[in-house]
């Protein structure tokens, strides 16, 4: 084995998660700005035809990897040679990709029935997506799992910026058709999946020897069976508004969750550094330090999404313009919602790393059970603020089931481990502070 094939395990600590959270606060300003320029080039109908367009092939590319990129997260925090896992998570990411793809193709004129043929047509054009998106899944799992999260961050956080360079050329041309702006998003994803392949192809890398696919496919297996409700759970109220309150509503929503999960992005960076976390730990010492994410997670949506909740009736209709001011009370009661969902994925993360595999299956089918039928009849009396309200119920008790689970698994008592504390607060504050100060510091080449 060579040096390069050799891949050190990286210690994951504050550092990792600021470096995420720096790169979400950056995709989550390109994202403002793309659903910006959506929103007031395509208008309400627009920007829920594009919605509609992505939805399906999106659930599909979601759902179609089947477990192997938690797979092959989990094998890189302890397999050395993560140029053979790469080779074989490519192997395996061309076949499910092409069954994927297939199958989504063949089922939209089902899932989009009742919709105008034009609509069909654009999401089969955008089925895609699923291969560009299960191969760049396979470098990222594996950077995720080997602890380089510089990589993780860098290949995440190049997607945003090349679509967004193409949505303003869309725009200095003149263009205001949805089907455009689909093949742009394509391509940005295109992009990104070229970039890794040539760089993996440059170093001399893309061929040698396999790790057996066999083993990798096999634990997939179990992740895939457990994912199965998993990507249906976060797509699901976006169906039905589609097919409860039409496509106009849906374009209001897609705004409202566009502004409602800008305080999201702390979370969702700690969510993807509690699976390295957990992976490279064991009993109490794993549930110590998740435990701390956790708290710290807290304290960091109790402030930044209150904050937001205050100036969304300001910046929304400011930001994406006044003809979606319908969407400034969903977007706040949505906020709540993050704030469970957020929450629940880093214990999520933190099992499924420890081999947990189906731990989220009973709470996303609970979630399930009580989303659809009360956003039905919400929807009946409360209209678009049916589908919000539905959406919070079932993400609270997600996050029950998921505090439950993991004191379970770690083998505590109580859920007091899980609850915010000041010292925590202090804490966040003075890592912050640190890395912020140290990083400015060799900016301006003040460190020895």
């Amino acid at each position: 084995m060579t040096a390069e094939q050799t891949t050190r395990k990286h210690r994951i600590g504050a550092e990792a998660i600021f470096s995420t959270f720096g790169a979400n606060i950056l995709i989550q300003v390109c994202t403002i700005f793309q659903g910006v320029m959506l929103a007031r080039l395509l208008g309400p109908v627009g920007r829920g035809e594009f919605a509609a367009v992505i939805l399906w092939p999106s659930l599909f590319a979601a759902v179609g990897l089947f477990g192997i990129g938690t797979s092959l997260a989990r094998r890189a925090a302890a397999e050395p040679d993560h140029d053979a896992l790469t080779r074989s998570g490519l192997v395996l990411g061309v076949g499910f990709a092409s069954c994927t793809s297939l199958l989504c193709y063949l089922m939209l004129p089902l899932l989009l029935k009742g919709h105008n043929a034009d609509l069909v047509l654009m999401s089969k054009w955008f089925v895609l997506f699923i291969f560009f998106n299960h191969l760049t899944l396979v470098f990222t799992s594996i950077d995720q799992g080997g602890g380089n999260f510089r990589r993780f961050n860098w290949t995440r956080v190049i997607l945003n910026p090349i679509y967004l360079a193409l949505v303003t050329l869309l725009w200095l041309a003149g263009v205001r058709r949805v089907f455009p702006f689909a093949v742009a998003m394509m391509a940005a994803n295109a992009v990104v999946l070229a970039v890794r392949l040539a760089e993996f192809w440059r170093s001399g890398r893309m061929f040698g020897p396999f790790c057996p696919l066999k083993p990798i496919a096999r634990d997939a297996f179990r992740y895939g069976l457990a994912d199965l409700l998993s990507p249906l759970y976060q797509q699901v109220d976006k169906a039905l508004f589609l097919y409860l309150l039409g496509v106009r509503e849906l374009g209001f929503y897609t705004v409202a969750l566009a502004a409602s999960g800008v305080a999201g992005s702390l979370t969702l960076a700690l969510a993807s550094v509690t699976f390295g976390i957990s992976a490279q730990s064991r009993g109490q010492e794993a549930f110590g330090r998740v435990a701390k994410v956790f708290r710290c997670s807290a304290w960091a949506w109790l402030v930044m999404g209150g904050v937001l909740a205050l100036v969304m009736p300001v910046m929304l209709p400011l930001i994406f313009g006044k003809q979606f001011a319908p969407a400034i009370w969903p977007a706040i009661l949505l906020i709540p919602g993050g704030v469970f969902a957020g929450q629940s994925s880093i214990l999520e993360q933190s099992l499924r790393a420890q081999g947990r595999a189906f731990v989220g299956l009973g709470a996303r089918f609970v979630g399930l059970v009580v989303m659809v039928p009360l956003a039905w009849l919400a929807s009946k009396s409360w209209g678009m603020l049916g589908v919000p309200f539905a959406y919070d119920v079932a993400q609270l008790l997600c996050l029950v089931v998921f505090c439950i689970k993991t004191n379970a698994h770690f083998g505590q008592s109580t859920i007091s481990a899980l609850l915010p504390r000041y010292s925590d607060f202090r804490a966040m504050w003075s890592s912050m502070s640190h890395i912020f100060q140290t990083r400015f510091a060799r900016v301006l080449k003040l460190n020895p």
